[in-house]
């Protein structure tokens, strides 16, 4: 974070400060418990969500994904990223957001539903457990639960070449019952994902990765947007933070003021 590290009475009341900022962030975790669930209108006991990306064709997308974390932590449920179309990726592209995902707490497989590379850990992480599946379209949701579960004989559709997106074959949340034990909640892109009323702590909160940083900022309420001498501004600049991942925070602060 650079050399300028606070010492002595400044040292004390930083360390105030950050005590401050963990006590409100538990109070925000008791507050949320009293939020309306979005997802689990669908269901009231879905364990995780199943966040599909694909890396090409269409390409990966950080703030899709980004967005659908925020909604797993909103609805305390686990999030599990799955990479997919593997087969027609770079391995250099596929690491780095492997890494990036990982380092801030996420579980992330890797998959080519046309290979069957990481298709049976997919199959193990949704054995016994209720899971929403949730992606971009185009990136292979349907082609997944096929290779999952052949019986299912459910449609594809191809990626527009021009737009480079899928056509939506999932118009409507549809529930899969692999077995007796396993349900799969698809659901059709983005549409469903309307954030309750947050503020931009709250958000920023939702992002660990920048948690070592914001207690460094100058001023305790910094949104981390456009207040001077923010740590976590700082942090992107220097590359401790991926610069992707500061924009997906933007994009959704922008949309909270809308």
């Amino acid at each position: 974070m650079g050399s300028n590290k606070p010492k002595g009475k400044e040292m004390k009341r930083l360390e105030k400060r950050i005590d401050k900022w963990r006590l409100e962030k538990e109070e925000y975790k008791l507050m949320k418990d009293r939020r309306t669930p979005l997802v689990r209108k669908l269901s009231r006991n879905i364990n995780q969500i199943l966040i599909l990306s694909s890396i090409t064709d269409p390409e990966f997308n950080p703030g899709l994904v980004d967005r659908f974390l925020l909604l797993a932590s909103i609805e305390n449920m686990e999030p599990v990223l799955c990479i997919s179309k593997a087969d027609l990726g770079e391995e250099e592209e596929i690491k780095k957001w492997k890494e990036l995902y990982e380092t801030v707490g996420v579980p992330v497989i890797v998959i080519s539903s046309r290979t069957g590379i990481g298709v049976e850990k997919i199959r193990k992480k949704l054995s016994g457990k209720r899971t929403a599946l949730a992606g971009h379209s185009g990136v292979g949701k349907s082609t997944l639960l096929n290779a999952i579960s052949p019986d299912l004989q459910i449609d594809t559709g191809p990626v527009n070449l021009f737009t480079g997106k899928g056509k939506h074959v999932t118009k409507s949340v549809k529930l899969f019952r692999l077995d007796e034990d396993t349900d799969v909640f698809d659901l059709p892109g983005i549409k469903l994902i309307d954030f309750p009323d947050l503020s931009q702590s709250e958000v920023a909160a939702l992002f660990p990765d920048f948690n070592a940083h914001a207690p460094y900022c100058k001023f305790k309420d910094c949104t981390h947007t456009k207040e001077p001498e923010c740590a976590v501004v700082e942090a992107v600049e220097e590359g401790e933070i991926l610069k992707a991942r500061y924009e997906s925070y933007i994009k959704i602060i922008a949309e909270l003021s809308e």
